[in-house]
């Protein structure tokens, strides 16, 4: 109980803090400072496939790309950062079936913490936390801050009507889920590739993509596509390509506050564009049910 109230009271404004309102013109400009910030960026050395692409009417399954969206790179050079580091420790953290109960072992707690610390680390994670604590959303405390980023996309909750632990927002996000025999979620490129070079997922082609960025300058790209996972079809998913885990969360956070259930327009790279967050209430919480970058 003691645990739960605090988890409640963390992801709670307090009662005498007032939240500021939130301009769209606010969001589109400390959204461009959260892409512009991060140093973790490694889009300069990705090389992207997006190949055949799907019509919208196609929901088949068939396959219009021969060849998997991101090329191989040196991930071992590249992803040397400590917050890809940390994020791969959580690629066998999670059930596959989101109607199997996830239970969370003490060295996988560690990761979490260990995760949230060094995305606290950054600069993207730093003006999204400094911008929404002088709108009143989040605790000053940076413990605090971290306690409640640990809370929102780590703890687990339900997603059905069995009261079982299914979920996270973490999970459901960055990594996926397989619900009534479809992938939901996955959203990040980060997992996309990795379960590429194991041959876990089928990149079937796109329908929408656009690079971020002008001239000489892109440094990332968004891609609407289809992709069997596990052989079981995500008819339709869209995620970023070259960015890095702070900023993808930094972003998601932002738009859970700011913008929860509707369109969050944001500008990344000089391009317009909107993320998407749903939010799923469970036990009292409101927490992240889904956030991904929409084109």
């Amino acid at each position: 109980m003691r645990a739960l109230l605090l988890t409640l009271a963390l992801l709670a404004v307090s009662a005498s803090a007032r939240k500021q309102s939130i301009s769209n013109n606010e969001i589109k400009r400390i959204s461009s400072e959260l892409f512009n910030s991060d140093a973790n960026n490694v889009f300069s050395h990705l090389s992207i496939n997006p190949q055949g692409k799907v019509p919208y009417s196609d929901g088949s399954g068939t396959d219009y790309a021969r060849f998997d969206l991101i090329d191989p790179f040196n991930a071992t050079r590249y992803l040397g950062a400590d917050t890809y580091k940390a994020l791969v420790n959580f690629y066998d953290n999670f059930e596959r079936d989101s109607d199997r109960e996830e239970v969370t072992t003490r060295h996988e707690h560690d990761e979490e913490v260990h995760f949230i610390n060094k995305i606290s680390e950054t600069q993207p994670i730093r003006k999204m936390r400094d911008f929404l604590v002088a709108k009143g959303y989040l605790p000053r405390s940076i413990n605090q801050f971290k306690r409640t980023m640990k809370a929102l996309w780590f703890d687990f909750y339900s997603r059905n009507r069995r009261r079982k632990q299914t979920s996270s927002g973490f999970e459901h996000v960055l990594m996926g889920e397989i619900k009534r025999g479809q992938v939901s979620g996955f959203h990040n490129w980060v997992y996309f590739y990795t379960s590429e070079r194991k041959n876990q997922v089928n990149y079937l082609g796109y329908k929408k993509y656009k690079l971020l960025g002008r001239g000489g300058s892109v440094k990332a790209a968004v891609i609407k596509f289809t992709f069997k996972w596990h052989n079981k079809m995500k008819p339709v998913t869209s995620m970023l390509v070259g960015t890095s885990p702070e900023m993808e969360l930094a972003l998601f956070t932002l738009c859970f506050y700011a913008r929860p259930n509707q369109d969050c327009r944001v500008t990344l790279g000089g391009e317009n564009l909107v993320v998407k967050t749903h939010t799923y209430r469970s036990s009292g919480k409101i927490m992240p049910g889904s956030a991904y970058v929409d084109l």
